[in-house]
């Protein structure tokens, strides 16, 4: 797909660009006030036919896995050719402030998140430190 990107440069959260091989490092900061706060998370964003990302960061998260595999509507039934890497990565910045534990990726983190939220909370500061 096309990357659409308003400005100079690369869109903000991305670090590198490699046009020729269309795989990108993108960087995100984790947002205040969740598990995440002030952690620094790496992605491979990969644009063959259509946008995937994955993260490089170990995160523990209701919506992404161990392999970094991230279960979020605009990478799958959502998809358009119109949306920018800037917008993903909002979306997914948007993400790790508000899981959606009624349809994890993983099942296991997605009941401690329903159940037991601070321990979630504890779990999650202390793996992303």
């Amino acid at each position: 797909p096309k990357i659409k990107n308003h400005g100079n440069g690369p869109p903000p959260y991305v670090s590198a660009v490699s046009r020729r091989s269309l795989h990108v490092a993108g960087t995100i900061v984790g947002p205040p006030d969740t598990p995440y706060e002030n952690g620094v998370f790496y992605l491979r964003i990969q644009i063959p036919d259509r946008l995937s990302l994955q993260f490089l960061t170990k995160i523990y998260h209701p919506n992404i896995n161990s392999h970094g595999q991230i279960c979020l509507d605009i990478l799958q039934k959502q998809w358009s050719p119109a949306l920018t890497i800037n917008k993903v990565l909002l979306s997914l910045t948007s993400l790790l402030s508000e899981p959606n534990p009624d349809d994890p990726l993983v099942s296991d983190i997605g009941k401690l998140y329903k159940s037991d939220n601070k321990e979630f909370v504890r779990v999650a500061r202390e793996i992303c430190k």
